[in-house]
């Protein structure tokens, strides 16, 4: 709940003169990226039975872990670091992608207004339109 939170601030921020908060930006992403990424490295990292006590029973492990040889366990890492690295590098494609078009149809890009802004603009044709040639595509693409 604390990114969902630091991330409106960081939204927040962006709005310049609008910005109700009036948080600086950095220390807000800093804070941000550190925090994902604490909570990153603990899904990735810590296995699920590891925190017994503090976390419930430990019914996930039914069976005794079976030792794997380290070279083994590296080239399984090595696969799915790289795997999530492609991944990651095409959806970086498509989004990128995808922007550019939405940016050339000169369609409206929700998230992109200010809240004063789509106060605005909400009820107009003009903005549900563009609302829904935006959604289109992105829900055509499976994302």
């Amino acid at each position: 709940m604390l990114p969902v939170l630091t991330y409106a601030g960081i939204r927040d921020s962006t709005l310049g003169e609008d910005s109700q908060l009036g948080l600086p930006l950095v220390p807000l992403l800093v804070f941000h990226f550190a925090l994902s990424g604490v909570g990153l490295g603990y899904l990735l990292f810590v296995p699920s039975g590891s925190c017994i006590r503090s976390c419930g029973s430990n019914s996930d492990m039914m069976w005794e872990m079976s030792p794997v040889p380290l070279l083994s366990r590296l080239v399984r890492y090595i696969f799915w670091i790289t795997l999530f690295a492609i991944k990651f590098i095409l959806a970086l494609i498509i989004f990128r992608a995808m922007f550019e078009a939405t940016v050339e149809l000169q369609i409206a890009l929700p998230g992109r207004e200010s809240v004063s802004e789509l106060s605005k603009i909400y009820y107009s044709t003009e903005w549900g339109s563009d609302f829904l040639l935006w959604f289109a595509p992105w829900r055509r693409s499976g994302m």
